[in-house]
């Protein structure tokens, strides 16, 4: 009954259709004259800034409406933000012990913007998975999942979990192939204090006592490494075992790098888990983390000189190993070479080359490939800035609805990378999804203008699109300085992608191609082309025939 009711007076108060014909009708005239009107005496014109009697009339019922290209009344004009500027370069500076310290050129302490009034930081060690060997493998992801969670040599767990709430900051640790970071995000009046609970909760662990105090202590210590090493299992049952594309990368790199270096596991397996104990990754920490000449200390939100006495402070004591006893680091050897995982739902392949490091000239003209090759999952909601104009949308992800996912992929490290494409589809299609990829691979090379015109756009809007974070920022000068010594400016890569050419391209492709392949399969295997099958596709083995 209230509902019948409700829609009565809502009829009666709503005009009649006839009326409300007549009505738009004067509206549509009275909109016409408002936006042609030029005398400013005259009460319709758009320029009186009043409405015209009809919308007076009917207020009611209808809101004036202004055209967007005339300012609206009483409304001031909205005032330009002003930009904060972008670092243009950096300072570096060493410690006594060699320590090395990093933070932009035009850092301020006057804040330009609430982005400026944080502070973010982060302590980089030149260890990771790549430098373990047969006795201290497994080191680097039991210290990735030890970090705050476990007492130092000053603090308790619980001690250091209320004093890093404390600070209202946020930390993490996070370990690659060829590093280990420990990053940190705070208000900048909090900075000093939380780069120091860092810095201890990195190099002085409590697990830097074992077997130097007590039988107590050591119990102590072999209970968070159990409990670490639970934290593990769990994770591999619940989420990397289940996690196919993350089994096809360390595959990838087992099989281009075999038992060297970069092929060695980021992830420690069953077998490990049962063998690492406190010995082990003591000797990993003291070799790789307490070693001064590992370590880069980059922020951003902070002065350099402040910053300098703080890392004095949390590592100046660290002493600088003798010259004798200095650890040297084996070069990687790229072997390629196959690998076929049986496994059930998606179809995927990987097929990669050797590429470039993070020194070596050609490492713009690849980077530019890479964007230009592109792709994707096989639904975006996006637009051209997520990538659906790429060679691999519109060769492979538009032309194959069978197709998931498909996606270009850059690898670069110290001395050496992997550079390839990985695909998914239906479970059944492994055979016709490996034809597809190297009929890309091996006319990744031949690009036309327009094509490399906005892989060279997209590469520099990147650039500088992830320099507008704090974080991302402080990332990629603690990652330049630690892996190449020197940091390239964003001025000078943005002349470095420009420079670019077609020519420049396919060198770079060929030279890749020329690499022996690797090639990694995960799905059903009946009809997949062989090893040599595949590298013929993809336009390799006539490559590396013309080379011999």
């Amino acid at each position: 009954m209230l509902s019948f009711a409700s829609r009565g007076i809502a009829e009666a108060a709503w005009p009649s259709g006839r009326l409300r014909n007549s009505i738009a009708a004067s509206l549509r005239g009275a909109r016409f004259s408002t936006l042609k009107a030029t005398s400013p005496s005259s009460e319709s014109g758009a320029e009186s800034g009043r409405p015209p009697w009809v919308w007076r009339k009917l207020q009611g019922w209808f809101g004036f409406e202004v055209p967007l290209s005339s300012p609206l009344a009483g409304v001031p004009a909205p005032e330009a933000a002003t930009a904060t500027p972008r670092p243009s370069g950096c300072r570096v500076s060493f410690l006594d012990n060699g320590v090395r310290v990093v933070t932009p050129v035009n850092a301020s302490p006057k804040a330009h913007s609430a982005n400026d009034l944080v502070t973010s930081f982060g302590v980089y060690f030149n260890a990771g998975s790549r430098y373990e060997d047969l006795f201290t493998a497994g080191s680097t992801h039991a210290l990735e999942t030890l970090a705050f969670r476990s007492a130092t040599l000053e603090r308790s767990r619980f001690r250091l979990a209320q004093d890093i709430e404390r600070t209202g900051g946020s930390v993490g640790c996070a370990a690659a192939r060829e590093s280990i970071a420990f990053t940190g995000e705070c208000l900048r009046d909090a900075a000093p204090e939380l780069i120091n609970l860092v810095c201890e909760a990195a190099v002085r662990p409590q697990l830097m006592a074992y077997g130097e105090v007590s039988a107590a202590l050591d119990d102590g210590i072999r209970a968070e490494l159990q409990d670490a090493l639970k934290v593990i299992e769990y994770e591999q049952e619940h989420a990397m075992g289940k996690d196919t594309q993350l089994q096809l990368v360390e595959a990838l790199h087992a099989t281009a790098y075999q038992g060297n270096t970069l092929g060695l596991p980021l992830f420690m397996n069953e077998k490990r888990r049962k063998k690492l104990t406190p010995e082990v990754v003591k000797r990993f920490l003291s070799e790789r983390l307490q070693n001064p000449g590992n370590i880069v200390v980059a922020a951003v939100g902070i002065g350099h000189e402040q910053l300098l006495r703080v890392a004095e402070r949390a590592l100046g004591w660290l002493p600088r190993p003798p010259a004798d006893k200095a650890v040297v680091d084996m070069a990687s050897h790229y072997t390629g070479g196959e690998a076929r995982l049986d496994g059930d739902g998606l179809a995927q392949i990987a097929v990669a080359c050797e590429a470039v490091s993070w020194s070596d000239p050609d490492l713009i003209p690849v980077a530019v490939l890479n964007t230009l090759l592109g792709g994707g999952g096989s639904f975006s909601a996006g637009g051209p800035g997520k990538g659906m104009y790429s060679r691999l949308y519109t060769g492979i992800l538009n032309r194959h609805p069978w197709v998931q996912s498909c996606t270009g992929f850059n690898h670069c490290y110290t001395d050496s990378g992997l550079f390839g494409i990985h695909a998914s589809a239906e479970s059944g299609r492994l055979p016709e999804l490996a034809e597809i990829i190297c009929e890309e691979i091996a006319k990744m090379g031949q690009v036309t203008r327009a094509e490399l015109v906005r892989a060279k756009n997209q590469t520099k809007a990147s650039v500088f699109m992830n320099l507008e974070s704090n974080t991302v920022v402080c990332e990629d000068l603690g990652r330049q300085i630690l892996t190449a010594g020197q940091y390239i400016e964003p001025a000078t890569l943005y002349a470095a992608i420009e420079k670019v050419t077609e020519k420049d391209i396919f060198r770079v492709a060929t030279r890749m191609l020329r690499s022996r392949p690797t090639v990694v399969l995960y799905g059903e295997m009946y009809g997949v082309p062989t090893y040599e099958q595949i590298s013929e596709a993809a336009g390799m083995k006539a490559l590396q025939s013309g080379a011999a």
